[in-house]
C-alpha cells in the first residue's frame, strides 16, 4: 500500500500549487484540487496539464487491527490486589494516572483506561470498571433447640451474586 492512516485519521490530497486545470479528475468523476481521504482505496487522479496527459493513483489502507482489548468488567475483594494486564504488544501504554506500564496493580474500585499505541502510530484505547465488594455482615441468629423432625430456615440475610456459601 501507497499510504496506511490509522482509523478515524484522513490524509488531504492538494494539486492547488500544482495547477489549477478543469481538466483534472478523480476516479469519482470530482474535481476537487483539495481532498480529503478516510476510507481504504485506491484513489486516482487524470487530467492534462499544458500538452500532457497525467494518471496517478495511491491506495490507502488501514494497519491491521490490533485486536487491543482491556480484561472484562471485574470485582475485587477486601484487601486484595488485582493486576489488569493489557494484552499485545505496543510500542507505549498509558493510563489514566499517567503511569505507562503494559499492567495496572490497583486494590480500589473505579473505572480504568489505557491508551496503546502501535507500531503504525495509531492510538486504540479501553476501559475497565472494578467494583469493589465489602465484607459481608451477617448473622445465622441464636442458638436454637430443635427437635427431631422439625425443620427452622437458617438465612444468613445477605442476597448477593458475588457471595458463595458453603454450609456444614
Amino acid at each position: 500500500p501507497d499510504t496506511v492512516i490509522c482509523p478515524g485519521d484522513s490524509v488531504t490530497f492538494n494539486i492547488e500549487n500544482i495547477c489549477n486545470s478543469e481538466s483534472l479528475s478523480w476516479e469519482n468523476g470530482s474535481t476537487e484540487l483539495i481532498r480529503s481521504i478516510s476510507e481504504p482505496g485506491t484513489y486516482s487522479i487524470s487530467g492534462q496539464i499544458g500538452c500532457s496527459n497525467f494518471y496517478d493513483e495511491v491506495t490507502i489502507s488501514f494497519p491491521p487491527d490490533p485486536g487491543f482489548y482491556l480484561p472484562t468488567d471485574t470485582v475485587i475483594c477486601p484487601n486484595r490486589t488485582i493486576e489488569i494486564i493489557a494484552e499485545g504488544s505496543y510500542t507505549s501504554y498509558l493510563w489514566q494516572d499517567g503511569s505507562t506500564q503494559q499492567s495496572y496493580i490497583t486494590d480500589q474500585e473505579g473505572i480504568y483506561w489505557l491508551t496503546v499505541e502501535t507500531n503504525y502510530g495509531c492510538s486504540y484505547t479501553d476501559s475497565i470498571t472494578v467494583q469493589a465488594l465489602t465484607e459481608p455482615v451477617f448473622s445465622l441468629g441464636q442458638d436454637t433447640v430443635i427437635c427431631l423432625g422439625q425443620m427452622i430456615l437458617l438465612d444468613p440475610g445477605i442476597d448477593s451474586s458475588f457471595h458463595h456459601f458453603e454450609w456444614n
